[in-house]
């Protein structure tokens, strides 16, 4: 009655077929799984995992290097401010009690 027994047929056929094609694809992945492991066992595997582990490592001391380098110039900039500033305060400063002291001091007639 409207096709039920065949679309029910289809379903198992389908679900069948699904099936399969997951057990393909598990037997795949392991095949998979099992070829890396043997490459990278392999001595041309090693070399390559050798070789790829040095440039990163490269990388990541250059990159280490780089930013110690910018870190470190900010903070020695960051100091030599601060010091210019409180050396141009303190100077500042002198020149304006020196200044204070000329002027309060009255001027005297030279003595003969």
């Amino acid at each position: 009655m409207f096709g039920i027994k065949r679309m029910n047929q289809q379903r198992d056929r389908l679900y069948m077929r699904t099936q399969l094609l997951e057990k393909r694809a598990k037997q795949s992945r392991e095949k998979a799984v099992d070829n890396l492991l043997d490459k990278a066992t392999s001595p041309s595997g090693l070399l390559a995992s050798f070789v790829l582990g040095a440039t990163t490592q490269l990388d990541i001391t250059r990159k280490a290097r780089k930013n110690l380098l910018n870190g470190a110039s900010r903070d020695v900039l960051s100091f030599l401010m601060s010091q210019v500033s409180a050396y141009m305060a303190v100077s500042a400063e002198q020149n304006e009690t020196s200044a204070a002291n000329t002027v309060s001091e009255p001027d005297e007639p030279p003595s003969k």
